[in-house]
Parts: C-alpha cells; structure tokens; sequence
C-alpha cells in the first residue's frame, strides 16, 4: 500500500490532469469565447502538473542521489578508472583489477554501492552534512607499485598535452601551469618497493607502535571485504588541506587543520566525536583521489608549496620504520612525492585528509 502522503500526491495528480484535458478540448473544440480562457487555463494547469512532479521525483529520489548525486559520481569513476588504465577487462568480460594475489576483482556494482549506503545511512547522512560528499572507489587490491605507475602515466598525459596545473586556492582563479620532471613524474621512497604484497606496509593500524599497531596486511585485509578487492569512500573535495586557523566549520565539525603530529592526528580520528567513523587515506586512496582530481581539474592535489599541505595517509604504517606514509606535490622538485614521515613530526606544512568507508 502507497504512503499516505504519497496517495495523495498521486489523486492530486490525476484531479489536475483531469481538469487540464477539459481545459484543452474545451480550447481546441470548445465555443470561440472560450477558447481564450480555456487556453489560458490549460496552460497553467499544465505549469502545476509539472511543478508537483518535479517535487514528487525529488521526494521519491533516494537520499544518496539528491544528497551526493551518487549515479553520476559512480560512471564519473568509472570512465575515470578506466582512462587512467587502472579498470581492465577480466575474463568474464567485466570490468575490474587483479589483485596482488592474481585474483580477478570486479569493480562494485552501482547497486552494491547503495546497499552500502543504506546500511550506514544514519551514519553517512551525517557526515555528508559535514561535507564528506566527493564518493572515490579505491582498488585496494590492486598493486601499489602498479598504482604509482598509473598516476605517473596520468600525470606525463596532462604535461604532454599542457594540462597541469597548480592546485587554485578558488575554482575562478586562473590556472597555473607547472613545470615537471618528465624523467621521474613520481618519487617515490624505496620502502613502498612491494611493501604491500611482502606485508611490510600495514592498513589502518589501532597505533603507531611498530610492535601492537594492530593493522592488517593487504593480504589480510582483502579476505573479508565487504566489496571484495575495493573499498568505497567518501571523503571532503579539499585538494588543500587548510593550514592552522584556516579551516571550515560545517554542522560543529571543523576541517582538520594542518601543523599537528600523525599520532595526534590519529587519536582524534579515534576519540574526539566530531571525528568519529573517520579514517586516514591510505596510499591508494590518496592515488586515487589525485588521479580524479587531475582528471576532473586538471589540477594536482596537496601543493604545499602552493595552497596546500603534505598530507599523511594515517590508513597505513610502515611498522620497521615508524614512518606513516605521506604524499604531496613539489613544485621545487617537478614531481609528485610519496615518502613516509616520522609520526612525532609536527610540521607547519603537514595535515591529514579523513575519509568514511561506505
């Protein structure tokens, strides 16, 4: 049985209908002095038709795709992941990666996604309010090393073809072209060297302690995914993560500002509630959400040098050396960097971009 708000939207419907068919015959066959009239009466019974089915759709379209705009984001990813070389065509025809345990993994379904987000609808719905409304499909499985590579590929595409630009303070702002280091696009740090699949980078550790961080391998991690070989997140459009002060303040939530430890970064993701169900990026997270950003903007992210800050992926740890993995772009050198940091440093230029698995 239909709502009873939504029954009612419906005979309202079929009354205005009604009375706009007597409207337009009466001004189509009707006697010549009520032509006018009846005209004029069908074409504003025809304005409201439309109005209050424009409101209805809007009542009746699921939370995820006013709020989020979630189908388009979902192909926008796709057509994104695909370019960049990262989607390929698995044996059974369908678009995915292969993990670094040789597995095919079929990119999450559109479907698949919204069960997601209505499972955790009270918990999203809030933190979309927060501004955590840009989704990302993170091929977790896939290889690190891989990944790197790709966004290298992403990055000489947009130098060749003078589409490289410095991340804008405002989206008005004029662009600036950057200068690169075509020979190496990417440095990258020797620890990341197949850290993933040897088990020496961990995901989402409880602390940065080298003995009881309590994080999981990648190979741990991708037997009991939900969306077995991604993760889905959503996370705030800030490609500058904002300096000390400089930060925004949305539904009591204020952005997280940088200048702080990785440690204190993490125990507030932890235990300060603004944060709660808020994680740190991990690497391929953070490639990701560079390679949409340069896809959409043509615009690097995390241009400290620039507007932005170095930003720690607090999703993963390289327990031998304490050091939580960071990325960012220099200017300086040409390059994007991925290196690691000591997570008592605190820094000016450093911050943390958070994000909400679905």
């Amino acid at each position: 049985m239909p709502c009873p708000n939504l029954k009612h939207s419906l005979e309202e419907l079929r009354s205005l209908e009604r009375r706009f068919k007597e409207a337009y015959n009466k001004a189509i066959r009707g006697k010549k002095e009520e032509v006018a009239s009846s005209f004029l009466l069908a074409q504003k019974l025809k304005e409201e038709i439309e109005e209050k089915l424009g409101k209805l759709k809007s009542e009746l379209e699921p939370i995820f795709e006013k709020e989020i705009s979630l189908e388009k984001q979902y192909q926008s990813q796709v057509e994104i992941l695909t370019k960049a070389g990262i989607l390929i065509d698995l044996e059974n025809k369908e678009k995915g990666i292969l993990g670094i345990d040789k597995k095919p993994y079929p990119i999450p379904t559109l479907d698949k996604i919204r069960e997601r987000l209505e499972a955790n609808k009270t918990t999203l719905e809030k933190k979309i309010k927060e501004g955590f409304q840009k989704l990302l499909l993170v091929p977790i499985g896939m290889s690190l090393d891989l990944m790197i590579e790709k966004y290298r590929n992403v990055i000489l595409d947009h130098h060749t073809n003078n589409k490289l630009f410095a991340t804008k303070k405002n989206p008005t702002d004029p662009d600036d072209p950057l200068d690169l280091d075509t020979t190496t696009p990417v440095w990258v740090w020797d620890k990341y060297k197949e850290a993933d699949k040897k088990g020496e980078l961990v995901y989402y550790p409880n602390t940065f302690d080298p003995k009881t961080h309590g994080g999981e391998t990648k190979q741990e991690l991708l037997s009991h995914l939900t969306l077995p070989g991604w993760e889905v997140i959503l996370l705030e459009n800030l490609p500058n993560i904002p300096r000390q002060t400089k930060g925004q303040t949305r539904e009591g939530r204020r952005e997280l500002e940088a200048g702080e430890t990785p440690n204190a970064y993490l125990e507030k993701l932890k235990k300060e509630k603004p944060y709660q169900n808020e994680t740190g990026l991990t690497p391929e997270a953070w490639l990701t959400y560079a390679i949409t950003h340069l896809e959409e903007k043509n615009e690097v992210v995390d241009n400290f040098e620039g507007h932005g800050s170095i930003n720690y992926n607090l999703g993963a740890y390289f327990p031998a050396s304490g050091y939580v993995p960071s990325a960012f772009w220099s200017r300086t050198s040409r390059q994007a960097d991925l290196t690691g940091r000591d997570v008592s440093d605190s820094v000016e230029g450093c911050g943390v971009r958070s994000s909400v698995r679905v």
